[in-house]
């Protein structure tokens, strides 16, 4: 279907697991890196990018904290918002 997904985390190991069930299950979508993107320490925000046309018709956008604050985006940004967080016992 055509619902955009936002996916807020603080575990990185979460969203790698994510991405992974992603390139299994649904390959094509993951090859198509205009269609998601992702974002953690190792895999920064560039802040030289115009946000509003490098997210514009992606259907999964995932980062964690570390993304940066202050950005600035003002298209619409998906139907679903989910927030991942880890317990430790």
């Amino acid at each position: 279907n055509n619902q955009k997904v936002v996916l807020v985390s603080g575990s990185q190991v979460l969203q790698q697991q994510i991405l992974e069930k992603i390139k299994i299950e649904i390959p094509d979508f993951y090859k198509d890196k205009t269609k998601w993107k992702f974002y953690d320490k190792n895999n920064p925000l560039n802040l030289d990018v115009d946000l509003n046309n490098e997210w514009v018709g992606l259907y999964l956008l995932m980062y964690s904290p570390t993304i940066t604050a202050g950005i600035s985006y003002t298209n619409p940004i998906g139907n679903v918002i989910i927030y991942l967080y880890m317990v430790l016992m």
